[in-house]
Protein backbone atom coordinates (compact mmCIF):
# COMPACT_ATOMS: atom_id res chain seq x y z
CA UNK A 1 0.00 0.00 0.00
CA UNK A 2 1.90 3.16 -0.96
CA UNK A 3 1.02 6.33 0.95
CA UNK A 4 2.55 9.67 1.28
CA UNK A 5 2.79 12.34 3.97
CA UNK A 6 3.52 15.90 3.99
CA UNK A 7 3.13 18.84 6.94
CA UNK A 8 1.03 21.94 7.08
CA UNK A 9 1.42 23.29 10.58
CA UNK A 10 0.54 21.29 13.60
CA UNK A 11 -1.66 18.76 10.84
CA UNK A 12 -0.10 15.76 8.88
CA UNK A 13 -1.46 15.75 5.12
CA UNK A 14 -1.47 12.41 3.75
CA UNK A 15 -2.41 10.88 0.83
CA UNK A 16 -2.58 6.60 0.31
CA UNK A 17 -4.09 3.63 -1.90
CA UNK A 18 -7.05 1.65 -1.26
CA UNK A 19 -8.23 -0.63 -3.78
CA UNK A 20 -6.89 1.53 -5.80
CA UNK A 21 -8.66 4.81 -5.36
CA UNK A 22 -6.70 7.50 -4.08
CA UNK A 23 -7.46 8.67 -0.09
CA UNK A 24 -7.00 12.37 0.98
CA UNK A 25 -6.75 12.48 4.55
CA UNK A 26 -5.30 14.86 7.22
CA UNK A 27 -4.13 13.56 11.13
CA UNK A 28 -3.66 16.64 13.87
CA UNK A 29 -1.68 14.69 16.85
CA UNK A 30 -1.15 17.17 19.88
CA UNK A 31 -1.12 14.73 22.70
CA UNK A 32 2.23 13.67 24.09
CA UNK A 33 0.32 10.37 26.08
CA UNK A 34 1.73 7.64 24.25
CA UNK A 35 -1.78 5.33 24.87
CA UNK A 36 -4.38 7.81 23.34
CA UNK A 37 -6.57 7.15 20.94
CA UNK A 38 -6.74 7.75 17.79
CA UNK A 39 -10.18 8.90 16.31
CA UNK A 40 -11.00 8.59 12.74
CA UNK A 41 -13.71 11.17 11.85
CA UNK A 42 -15.94 11.20 9.25
CA UNK A 43 -18.17 14.74 8.79
CA UNK A 44 -21.41 15.47 7.86
CA UNK A 45 -20.16 15.93 4.20
CA UNK A 46 -18.04 12.55 3.97
CA UNK A 47 -14.96 15.21 3.17
CA UNK A 48 -12.05 15.49 5.33
CA UNK A 49 -12.39 18.98 5.28
CA UNK A 50 -15.61 20.45 7.46
CA UNK A 51 -16.43 22.78 10.39
CA UNK A 52 -17.31 20.25 12.33
CA UNK A 53 -14.11 18.14 12.22
CA UNK A 54 -12.30 21.34 12.44
CA UNK A 55 -14.01 21.89 15.82
CA UNK A 56 -13.71 18.25 16.94
CA UNK A 57 -9.79 18.67 16.19
CA UNK A 58 -9.52 22.24 18.52
CA UNK A 59 -11.75 20.36 21.16
CA UNK A 60 -10.76 17.38 21.01
CA UNK A 61 -6.78 17.22 20.27
CA UNK A 62 -5.31 17.36 24.12
CA UNK A 63 -6.29 13.82 25.00
CA UNK A 64 -6.77 11.87 21.36
CA UNK A 65 -4.89 12.04 17.72
CA UNK A 66 -7.83 13.16 15.25
CA UNK A 67 -7.58 11.93 11.63
CA UNK A 68 -10.23 12.29 8.76
CA UNK A 69 -10.28 11.04 5.42
CA UNK A 70 -12.86 11.94 2.16
CA UNK A 71 -14.49 8.96 1.54
CA UNK A 72 -15.57 7.43 -1.72
CA UNK A 73 -17.23 10.12 -3.92
CA UNK A 74 -16.89 12.79 -1.16
CA UNK A 75 -14.72 15.89 -0.62
CA UNK A 76 -11.54 15.39 -3.72
CA UNK A 77 -13.08 12.19 -4.45
CA UNK A 78 -16.34 13.19 -6.12
CA UNK A 79 -17.32 13.62 -9.32
CA UNK A 80 -20.81 15.34 -10.01
CA UNK A 81 -21.85 12.24 -12.65
CA UNK A 82 -21.01 9.24 -10.49
CA UNK A 83 -22.03 10.86 -7.33
CA UNK A 84 -25.11 11.74 -8.73
CA UNK A 85 -25.46 8.40 -9.63
CA UNK A 86 -24.65 6.63 -6.48
CA UNK A 87 -26.50 9.08 -4.54
CA UNK A 88 -30.25 9.31 -4.48
CA UNK A 89 -32.52 12.26 -2.89
CA UNK A 90 -31.49 12.80 0.95
CA UNK A 91 -27.85 11.35 0.21
CA UNK A 92 -28.66 7.28 0.51
CA UNK A 93 -26.95 5.00 -1.62
CA UNK A 94 -29.05 3.23 -4.30
CA UNK A 95 -28.80 -0.44 -5.39
CA UNK A 96 -27.03 -1.96 -6.83
CA UNK A 97 -23.92 0.58 -5.50
CA UNK A 98 -24.16 0.32 -1.88
CA UNK A 99 -22.91 -2.90 -1.15
CA UNK A 100 -19.61 -1.50 -3.45
CA UNK A 101 -19.21 1.79 -1.72
CA UNK A 102 -19.63 0.27 1.69
CA UNK A 103 -17.00 -2.28 1.04
CA UNK A 104 -14.52 0.87 -0.29
CA UNK A 105 -15.45 2.94 2.95
CA UNK A 106 -14.23 0.00 5.04
CA UNK A 107 -11.40 -0.89 3.13
CA UNK A 108 -10.56 2.79 3.44
CA UNK A 109 -10.48 3.13 6.93
CA UNK A 110 -8.60 0.34 7.92
CA UNK A 111 -6.12 1.08 4.81
CA UNK A 112 -5.90 4.71 7.05
CA UNK A 113 -5.41 2.62 10.61
CA UNK A 114 -2.40 0.87 8.73
CA UNK A 115 -1.03 3.76 7.45
CA UNK A 116 -1.01 5.67 10.53
CA UNK A 117 -0.29 2.81 12.43
CA UNK A 118 2.82 2.50 10.14
CA UNK A 119 3.85 6.04 10.87
CA UNK A 120 3.63 5.45 14.39
CA UNK A 121 -0.27 7.64 14.96
CA UNK A 122 -1.66 4.61 16.11
CA UNK A 123 0.50 1.81 17.02
CA UNK A 124 -0.73 -0.64 19.88
CA UNK A 125 -3.58 2.63 20.54
CA UNK A 126 -7.57 1.98 20.52
CA UNK A 127 -9.20 2.89 17.95
CA UNK A 128 -12.74 5.02 17.22
CA UNK A 129 -14.13 5.79 14.12
CA UNK A 130 -17.01 8.83 14.64
CA UNK A 131 -19.62 9.25 11.47
CA UNK A 132 -22.04 12.01 11.35
CA UNK A 133 -24.82 12.48 8.38
CA UNK A 134 -23.18 11.36 4.98
CA UNK A 135 -20.35 9.42 6.71
CA UNK A 136 -22.62 8.04 9.03
CA UNK A 137 -24.77 6.53 6.23
CA UNK A 138 -21.71 5.61 4.14
CA UNK A 139 -20.38 3.43 7.16
CA UNK A 140 -23.02 1.26 8.25
CA UNK A 141 -22.02 -2.01 7.16
CA UNK A 142 -18.65 -1.17 8.31
CA UNK A 143 -20.03 -0.42 11.77
CA UNK A 144 -21.17 -4.38 11.42
CA UNK A 145 -17.74 -6.30 11.50
CA UNK A 146 -15.30 -2.93 12.88
CA UNK A 147 -12.43 -4.67 12.88
CA UNK A 148 -9.83 -3.40 14.00
CA UNK A 149 -11.42 -0.64 15.27
CA UNK A 150 -12.77 -0.53 19.29
CA UNK A 151 -15.54 1.79 18.72
CA UNK A 152 -17.85 2.76 16.26
CA UNK A 153 -20.23 5.90 16.63
CA UNK A 154 -22.94 6.93 14.03
CA UNK A 155 -25.10 9.45 14.01
CA UNK A 156 -27.17 11.32 10.99
CA UNK A 157 -26.73 14.62 13.03
CA UNK A 158 -24.86 14.65 15.98
CA UNK A 159 -25.68 17.80 18.05
CA UNK A 160 -22.75 19.03 21.01
CA UNK A 161 -24.54 16.37 23.69
CA UNK A 162 -24.24 13.60 21.12
CA UNK A 163 -20.50 14.82 20.43
CA UNK A 164 -19.79 15.25 24.02
CA UNK A 165 -21.03 11.74 25.40
CA UNK A 166 -19.15 9.88 22.52
CA UNK A 167 -15.67 11.97 23.52
CA UNK A 168 -16.72 10.35 26.70
CA UNK A 169 -16.91 6.69 25.63
CA UNK A 170 -13.49 7.11 23.92
CA UNK A 171 -12.06 8.22 27.21
CA UNK A 172 -13.32 5.16 28.56
CA UNK A 173 -11.19 2.92 25.99
CA UNK A 174 -7.83 4.70 26.67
Amino acid sequence: MSSAFHSRGDELRFTLSSRGDLVRGRLVDRCDNPGRPLVIVGGPSGSADHPVIDRIIDTWTDWCAVAAIDLPLCGARSGEKLTELVFGPGTTLRDPFAADVEAQVAHDLRSTAQVLAERGASSGVKLAFVGLGLSAELARGFADAAEPFDLVSLAAAGDDAWLAETAARIRKLA
